[in-house]
């Protein structure tokens, strides 16, 4: 089951936290997942957008949060390494390719995220 979330990062909860909130995961296995990713390289896809993965075997739910801190973005990706998502997927090629950061920098709440993904699925 996908999972399409909109946050704005606050003092109260760590980006780790919110993850493991809406997905189900232990906020200490995130954070290890989201620090081995980093070691591979830059997650920056723009001056102001960053693309962390969690990538972990055997999750309930996949998906993406859009955490949004100011004018920062974060994508993260949450995904089963075994049995990726397709709609995670393709709604993660509609966002980095074209006109698809702008897109994304223009979403301000969670109702604008879903409106977004339910036209990129429809037209997938």
């Amino acid at each position: 089951m996908d999972r399409y979330i909109f946050e704005t990062m606050n003092e109260q909860k760590s980006r780790s936290q919110l993850v493991a909130k809406h997905f189900n995961i232990m906020p200490a296995v995130v954070e290890q997942a989201i620090m081995q990713r980093n070691q591979l390289g830059s997650v920056q896809v723009a001056d102001d957008i960053q693309l962390p993965h969690v990538v972990l075997p055997n999750l309930s739910y996949q998906g993406i949060l859009l955490l949004c801190e100011s004018h920062n973005f974060q994508l993260i990706m949450v995904i089963d390494e075994q049995y990726p998502s397709q709609d995670t997927i393709t709604v993660l090629d509609f966002f980095l390719n074209g006109t698809g950061l702008d897109k994304l920098r223009s979403i301000q709440n969670q109702q604008e995220l879903t409106n977004m993904i339910k036209e990129v699925l429809k037209h997938a």
